[in-house]
């Protein structure tokens, strides 16, 4: 589900390219401003498509991929939990190094025997709060010593607890982002500044989740419900479909196709009504969807994504009278990983070599 058009870089790129101008038109300034402009845009537009769990993922090979020289191959490896080969024999266990850990201590220290140096791993005084729980914050002497990436190392091994929560920072300070999670999900505004006619709005949901509520809700409040079609897919909605698909397109109405993934031998068919329909400027189409293998990859370019969605909740705006919608989930928060599970995230990277977002 995780498929991008290179039309969608393009408008990210020229949307960088409108933002303002540094003073002085100095031309560096100005080519590294549209840079992280660039990085920002990209990085949001990509991260609202996805779910919440794969958004780390893509967090860490984007910084990867743009600085590659914080990741060397041998240390991949072994944040990925691949095999490492020994470059030196590991030292006696350090006192602060709790039992279960042992192992995680002497594969680290036989793969990176200067990282143990550099850290200074051996001396307990320094370490032992850190690895208590006491602090999350590593101890400052290291700073100029251990990368960013390599102190990812050391909390996969002695802090599995933390390692979303340092990956998330990691992921921040390499991208110079605010954050991994998408800026706060408004129906209006996607309806208003991104959605186009020709472009449908693709909801990719979770089992039980369904936005049509909300988006109908909006219709009334902004054009009316006369304006706002919905069809459930499964058998033998196909026809019902096309006839509104097509009397919507024509009146400027909004058409919403409810889980089309129970339809997706349809959906090339849908592809080329859409091709071939003139459209009013004011026509919608939204769709929700359950990921599926089968979903035709050229809808998925030409669509407008929005995942990770369970559900979302109307908010009256007394204030401005207006209806908000905001985007909120009625899952629980991931636990922690704990030390039985330091690999979770690891292994979901390793995994995503063959699902990377593509353009």
């Amino acid at each position: 589900m995780y498929t991008f058009s290179l039309n969608v870089f393009l408008g990210l790129f020229r949307k960088a390219l409108n933002r303002d101008t540094p003073p002085g038109g100095d031309v560096t300034a100005r080519i590294a401003l549209l840079a992280d402009t660039l990085l920002e845009l990209v990085f949001s537009y990509v991260s609202r498509s996805l779910f919440n769990s794969d958004r780390l993922t893509f967090g860490m090979h984007m910084a990867r991929y743009l600085q590659p020289s914080l990741f060397p191959d041998a240390q991949w490896s072994f944040f990925l939990g691949k095999p490492v080969p020994d470059a030196a024999t590991p030292p006696p266990k350090p006192s602060w190094v709790r039992e279960e850990q042992a192992g995680a201590f002497s594969a680290l220290a036989a793969a990176f025997p200067q990282l143990t140096t550099g850290a200074e791993l051996a001396d307990s005084g320094l370490w032992a709060q850190w690895a208590s729980g006491a602090t999350d914050a590593m101890p400052t002497k290291i700073a100029g010593k251990v990368n960013p990436f390599q102190q990812l190392l050391l909390v996969k091994a002695f802090r599995p607890d933390r390692l979303q929560s340092a990956m998330q920072a990691f992921i921040c300070g390499t991208l110079n982002i605010k954050s991994v999670a998408p800026p706060p999900f408004s129906l209006k505004a996607l309806v208003e500044s991104e959605s186009k006619p020709d472009e449908p709005v693709l909801f990719i949901t979770t089992p039980g989740a369904d936005p049509s509520q909300e988006l109908s809700e909006y219709a009334a409040a902004s054009m009316g419900k006369d304006k706002y079609f919905e069809v459930a897919m499964g058998q033998g909605q196909a026809e019902k479909a096309v006839a509104l698909l097509r009397e919507c397109a024509k009146n400027g109405d909004w058409l919403v196709l409810k889980n089309v993934h129970l339809a997706v031998s349809w959906l090339p068919s849908l592809e080329k009504e859409l091709l071939m329909l003139d459209k009013s400027p004011n026509f919608r189409l939204f769709l929700t969807s359950e990921p599926h293998n089968k979903f035709p990859s050229t809808l998925l370019e030409m669509s407008l994504k929005v995942g990770g969605l369970f559900c979302l909740v109307p908010i009256a705006c007394c204030e401005r009278g207006r209806l908000q919608v905001r985007l909120m989930s009625t899952a629980p928060t991931p636990a922690p990983l704990r030390h039985d599970r330091t690999n979770v995230t690891a292994s979901r990277l390793c995994r995503s070599r063959s699902r990377r977002p593509r353009a």
